[in-house]
């Protein structure tokens, strides 16, 4: 024969709920569909081969290393796919676009590499999208006075207007006026005989 024969591993595994199979320490997707099901595995030197009622499903190149992942972005849903797509710097450069003060709330989020950090800020660009970008910008802009840039304290911000101007009138009242009735006890009943 032209090329060496390969010889094949196989196994059964079961799709996690994350649309990967696991073989030997490394994951490997498949579509949607599957999540849940048994799926065969047949897996060479160069090639990881998964198979479901019979039919083959998927085929990715082989990972050597413990740990690594393949994945296949048409695998994905649609939401998965927007996680994936909104990296730290596609964030920090809309959150650019958007303002200073968003752009600090965001590029400090984004300052330790984490998943969930990332997921919060785009939970923040989000923001703008059910708003509007100033909203968030003057949103930011109130939240880091306070040092409070949480995605919770960000929409309590926007939903209660806390960043507006109050609409409640200065009193008319003069300050005479104001001052008779602060004090409705005399000063004297306050001293100890």
């Amino acid at each position: 024969p032209c090329v060496d024969y390969e010889f094949a591993l196989w196994q059964e595994s079961l799709v996690g709920r994350d649309q990967h199979i696991t073989f030997k320490g490394s994951f490997y997707s498949v579509q949607t569909e599957h999540v849940g099901k048994k799926v065969l595995i047949k897996a060479t030197k160069r090639m990881v081969y998964i198979f479901s009622q019979g039919n083959q499903i998927k085929a990715h190149p082989r990972l050597h290393r413990k740990g690594s992942w393949r994945t296949d972005p048409l695998d994905l849903p649609k939401s998965a796919k927007c996680y994936l797509d909104n990296t730290p710097e596609v964030c920090v450069s809309k959150a650019k676009g958007i303002g200073i003060a968003t752009f600090t709330v965001v590029s400090t989020l984004l300052a330790r590499a984490s998943t969930s950090k990332l997921r919060k800020a785009q939970a923040i660009l989000r923001l703008a999208e059910y708003n509007s970008p100033e909203r968030l910008e003057h949103a930011c802009l109130y939240a880091l006075q306070f040092g409070d840039t949480t995605v919770a304290a960000l929409k309590k911000i926007i939903m209660h207007n806390i960043d507006k101007p109050t609409a409640n009138k200065a009193s008319t009242l003069s300050s005479k006026e104001l001052s008779e009735g602060a004090f409705l006890r005399d000063p004297n009943e306050f001293l100890v005989q």
